[in-house]
């Protein structure tokens, strides 16, 4: 019995490894205008779409934090925190309180029903798209190593390395998340499982009554 319950605990351990290394895509943005994205008139602008009960988007913003310290002068930050058209205000609060605390002079929009999201073809929690100040995309991607984890990750070097002026590492990277803009996995009211894991499982639909 107790190799049996080894046996069990690896294959369970084995595929949230996996899992948490399984990433989603974000194809080519459109340009900001398309998007509805305002860019700065004389920087990048890096916009970031984020599911606030997402575990991964702490993680992403904790990779954004340390990119902008780094990228300050160069860089403008955008966030679009999705929410359903019906949800109460306190899906929000904290998430505000967050980037408000961090990130002060970033603009801060409640992507209601996912529009912008979709818009930009961000259908993942932590899809980031860089601009530039004509609005067009030079980077595309997540800013994470993984589905909850924070570290070196191409997505943030790239950013550096454009925002510097250097040939970057690539022009896109894969995203780690919940989705935001898939009715079939998110009632808009849903919420992320499993938060004690580390990873990010899809969203889970509430009980309707």
């Amino acid at each position: 019995m107790v190799v049996l319950w080894f046996i069990a605990l690896a294959v369970i351990y084995g595929k949230l490894a996996v899992y948490s290394q399984s990433p989603e895509g974000l194809g080519t943005p459109p340009m900001a205008a398309v998007a509805n994205v305002s860019v700065h008139p004389e920087k990048y602008t890096l916009a970031v779409y984020i599911h606030p009960k997402c575990p991964c988007t702490q993680a992403t913003l904790y990779e954004v934090e340390r990119l902008m310290t780094k990228v300050r002068d160069e860089v403008a930050l955008s966030f679009y925190i999705f929410g359903a058209s019906d949800a109460p205000s306190v899906w929000f609060e904290g998430t505000l309180d967050q980037l408000e605390q961090k990130f002060p002079d970033s603009l801060v929009i409640r992507d209601i029903d996912g529009e912008y999201s979709k818009s930009a073809g961000a259908s993942v929690s932590g899809s980031t798209v860089l601009y530039t100040p004509d609005g067009v995309p030079v980077f595309w991607g997540g800013v994470t190593s993984g589905r909850g984890h924070s570290g070196d990750n191409l997505g943030s070097d790239s950013i550096l390395s454009i925002a510097r002026g250097l040939e970057p590492t690539r022009s896109e990277a894969p995203v780690y998340g919940c989705r935001i803009t898939d009715d079939s996995s998110n009632n808009y009211l849903g919420n992320c499982s499993d938060e004690s894991l580390g990873i990010c499982p899809e969203p889970m639909k509430e009980n309707q009554e």
